[in-house]
């Protein structure tokens, strides 16, 4: 029942339908040993529907129990510059949580092995992405406490491995124009 429960969903195409029998999975099947991988089809499904605070608290509910998931991690650090609100009442919490998972995201990064079809170079172009967004979040989370320093450090290191993304150039100009003093060559360049 549980391997043909697990393989319907993840076989479904229609992603509300995927979400639908990944919760049914789940209150089967609570300490399955694919779990992980049925909250990952979860808030992939979510992603998919645009869903994005659905996605989080999926995201979130992984992490309870897989603290080291690197989807988890990953989308919740691409998510949170997108849906974090500097006025809300409990921020400096979220900005301390999502320093502290991009950070352990970074970490886990650096230990992770290569595995053995892979040439190095393919596997650093995979991991370049995610370090990516990872340094990124480490960034906006200086650039809101306003410590210019490190968020221009963590922007031009995402910069490395994503030079394309906008967002991450116009911050890192923002953090050069914000510097005490402003740093006006740079930051009118990005």
């Amino acid at each position: 029942d549980e391997y043909n429960a697990f393989t319907a969903m993840s076989n479904e195409k229609d992603n509300q339908k995927k979400v639908a029998l990944a919760e049914a999975f789940l209150q089967k099947f609570p300490d399955s040993g694919v779990k992980n991988y049925v909250y990952v089809a979860m808030m992939n499904a979510y992603q998919q529907l645009n869903d994005a605070p659905k996605a989080i608290e999926t995201a979130k509910k992984l992490l309870e129990i897989d603290a080291n998931n690197l989807d988890a991690l990953r989308y919740l650090s691409f998510a949170f510059p997108f849906t974090f609100k500097p006025d809300s009442a409990d921020a400096a919490s979220e900005l301390s949580r999502a320093e502290s998972d991009a950070k352990h995201g970074l970490d886990l990064l650096s230990k992770l092995q290569k595995p053995a079809n892979m040439s190095d170079d393919q596997f650093q172009q995979a991991l370049k992405p995610v370090r990516a967004i990872f340094n990124s979040t480490v960034a906006f989370v200086a650039l809101q406490r306003k410590d210019y320093p490190n968020a221009i450090t963590s922007y031009k290191a995402s910069l490395e491995d994503n030079p394309n993304d906008l967002y991450s150039i116009y911050r890192l100009g923002v953090s050069y124009l914000s510097s005490t003093p402003p740093d006006y060559n740079n930051g009118l360049w990005y």
